[in-house]
């Protein structure tokens, strides 16, 4: 059989998480509990959580990030792999733009 999407080794037990154990449902309520504490936090503009995530713990926060409308990505190579997330930034509005040489012709 094929491995589930987000089976992978843990790097501290080596063990597959595939997210349906009790302690795999304990950690991704934990990882949540931290999403959602970011997005409370109006004074956060950007969180970086620390290379000591797994794999497995990264791509649930990917997943929980992209639900909550946060940009994410991960950021480093190997045992320095982390990964960042940041709120949307809105785009800016300014003054209207001017009338262009056409809207002045059809007046």
């Amino acid at each position: 059989a094929k491995p589930r999407r987000g089976a992978g080794p843990d790097k501290a037990g080596g063990k597959a998480r595939t997210g349906d154990d009790e302690d795999s449902i304990r950690r991704r309520k934990g990882l949540a509990a931290q999403i959602d504490a970011f997005v409370a936090d109006a004074s956060l503009d950007e969180k970086l959580f620390p290379s000591t995530l797994t794999s497995w713990e990264r791509m649930v926060l990917h997943e929980l990030a992209a639900d909550a409308g946060l940009v994410h990505e991960s950021v480093g190579e190997g045992d320095a792999r982390a990964l960042r997330i940041a709120r949307m930034v809105a785009a800016a509005s300014g003054p209207p733009a001017p009338p262009s040489a056409d809207d002045a012709q059809a007046a």
